[in-house]
């Protein structure tokens, strides 16, 4: 790990990972750099960040603003960056009771005892 007073940047290199507990993030890269003075964090080398839900993004440089909380992410020469996100699942909709069911039938007028069946009624 070098510090430049001066500047205010702290540099780690090698297999570098860093924790953000309040977002249960971790970070791995070959080399870090923070500028303190600037609020910036620079990840270069295969970077691989992840959270507890195992959301996942991988590139090859990562700039966090952290006032902003604004990431940028660039890709090794010639790939793409390559993110892994899972989105909530929908809400369902409210159950339905469990209770018994009951439906209706219209009422239909029998034939009077006696009478063949589809005369009239008076």
């Amino acid at each position: 790990v070098n510090k430049d007073v001066c500047d205010a940047i702290i540099t780690a290199k090698g297999n570098v990972r860093i924790t953000y507990p309040d977002r249960q993030m971790v970070a791995t890269s070959r080399q870090a750099q923070y500028f303190s003075k600037e609020g910036r964090l620079v990840l270069t080398g295969d970077v691989d960040v992840v959270d507890e839900r195992g959301q996942r993004l991988q590139a090859e440089r990562v700039v966090y603003l952290l006032d902003s909380e604004r990431l940028l992410a660039q890709p090794p020469a010639g790939r793409q960056v390559v993110s892994r996100f899972r989105l909530p699942a929908p809400a369902s909709p409210a159950p339905q009771s469990a209770g018994p069911q009951t439906t209706t039938t219209p009422a239909v007028p029998s034939a009077p005892t006696g009478s063949p069946a589809g005369s009239r009624l008076p």
